[in-house]
């Protein structure tokens, strides 16, 4: 082994880029928080599943607004402290949806059905077909817009 790649394999330098590969794991993990928000309580008296948000819709005549998110996720915990539990939002969704709260680590078939790719993700479903969808953490106000439009 050439005295180059002995330096690049040192101990010092991989102990070095483990403790910076923790660094930003942490970071990214906590970050705007430091800790799992509580689900909203819009979400208390939702259904278990989405199979279940999508049948209670058909009988109640509303939309299922399904909220994907992951403990783990710093902007996931930032939406669920702020638009989410926004009196506007909260308002709406009383109103005119089945609303449904998805932990992408838990369940995963639900998150694939819905083509999540990034967290959080806001999607809109009418007649079990999605119909309109948001990514990341939105204002209360950008959110009130992605319930209108599909509404």
């Amino acid at each position: 082994m050439s005295a180059t790649s002995s330096r690049l394999f040192s101990p010092v330098a991989v102990g070095v880029l483990a403790i910076g590969v923790l660094a930003t794991f942490v970071s990214c993990q906590t970050s705007g928080s430091g800790s799992v928000a509580p689900t909203p309580a819009v979400f208390n008296d939702a259904p278990a599943s989405l199979d279940d948000a999508i049948a209670r819709a058909a009988r109640e005549d509303k939309v299922v607004v399904a909220v994907t998110t992951a403990d783990w996720c710093g902007p996931c915990q930032a939406y669920k402290r702020s638009a989410l539990v926004d009196a506007r939002v909260v308002s709406w969704l009383a109103t005119n949806a089945v609303p449904v709260y998805i932990n992408a680590d838990k369940s995963p078939d639900d998150a694939l059905t819905l083509g999540v790719r990034g967290l959080p993700t806001t999607t809109i479903l009418r007649d079990g077909e999605i119909v309109a969808s948001g990514d990341g953490n939105m204002p209360a106000d950008q959110l009130l817009e992605l319930l209108a439009s599909a509404g």
